[in-house]
C-alpha cells in the first residue's frame, strides 16, 4: 500500500538521485570555480542577481559547496552588495532545506537510523537545551558542510525563527570574508587582498577558539 510515508521518501531519494547526476554531468564540484560561476552569470546582464540569487538557493537544497558561491558574489557585485545577494540565496536555501527535512518527518529518519535512534534523541536534546547557540556553532565551526545542518536542524522540534536567526548570525562572517576576499581581485588593490587575507585567517582562528570552547562546556 502506498502511503503518504513511502511518497515522502521517494520524492526524498528521487531528489538525492538528481543531485548525484547533476553533480556528475558537471564533472564534480572540482568544476564549480568562481571563475565559471561569475562566467554562467554575467551571460544574463541585468538579470544577473536574480539567477544569482536562484542558483545559490538551489546550490543549497542540492548539497553544492557555498565557498565559490560567495567568492563569485564579490567578483559580480563587489563586497557590499555581493554580500547582501549571498545571503539571501544561502538563507533561501537554508530554509527551504529546514522546512523540507520537517515535512518529510522525523519518523522516517528514526526507521532509518534504526538502533541509532537513542544516540539521536540524546544529541537532538542537547541542540533543543540550547538551540540558538547550536546552530551558530554549527554555522561557524565547519564540523560539517553547510547543506548536512540545514536537514538536521529541520528533524529537530527547534523553531524555525530560533534557526533563521541562528544561521543569519553564524554564517555573516564567513560570507563577509569571502565576498570581500571575491571584490578585492576586481580592484587587484594590494592593500584589499591583504585585508582579505587577514580576514580569513583571523577567522579560522576565531572558529578554532568557539570550537574548544564549545567542546569545553559539553564535557
Amino acid at each position: 500500500m502506498i502511503t503518504r510515508q513511502k511518497i515522502k521518501i521517494g520524492f526524498a531519494l528521487g531528489v538525492l538521485a538528481i543531485a548525484a547526476i547533476t553533480t556528475w554531468q558537471l564533472g564534480g564540484f572540482s568544476q564549480l570555480t568562481p571563475e565559471v560561476i561569475t562566467a554562467f552569470i554575467e551571460q544574463f546582464g541585468v538579470w544577473g542577481v536574480v539567477v544569482f540569487v536562484l542558483v545559490t538557493t538551489l546550490a543549497i537544497v542540492f548539497f553544492v559547496p557555498a565557498t565559490p558561491l560567495n567568492i563569485a558574489a564579490g567578483l559580480l557585485f563587489g563586497p557590499v552588495m555581493g554580500l547582501v545577494w549571498s545571503m539571501v540565496g544561502l538563507m533561501a536555501g537554508a530554509l527551504i532545506s529546514f522546512f523540507t527535512a520537517r515535512w518529510l518527518g522525523k519518523d522516517a529518519a528514526m526507521r532509518w537510523l534504526g538502533q541509532k535512534h537513542d544516540r539521536l534523541a540524546y544529541y537532538e536534546q542537547k541542540i533543543e537545551d540550547n538551540a540558538f547557540w547550536a546552530v551558530i556553532f554549527f554555522r561557524v565551526v565547519p564540523i560539517f558542510p553547510f547543506f548536512i545542518p540545514n536537514y538536521v536542524f529541520g528533524l529537530t522540534r527547534m523553531s524555525w525563527k530560533i534557526y533563521f536567526a541562528g544561521t543569519l548570525v553564524g554564517i555573516l562572517p564567513s560570507v563577509i570574508v569571502f565576498t570581500y576576499f571575491g571584490g578585492s581581485i576586481i580592484s587587484a588593490d594590494p592593500f584589499h587582498l591583504a585585508t582579505a587575507i587577514v580576514g580569513v585567517s583571523a577567522f579560522i582562528l576565531v572558529m578554532r577558539q568557539l570550537s574548544l570552547r564549545f567542546g569545553k562546556t559539553q564535557e
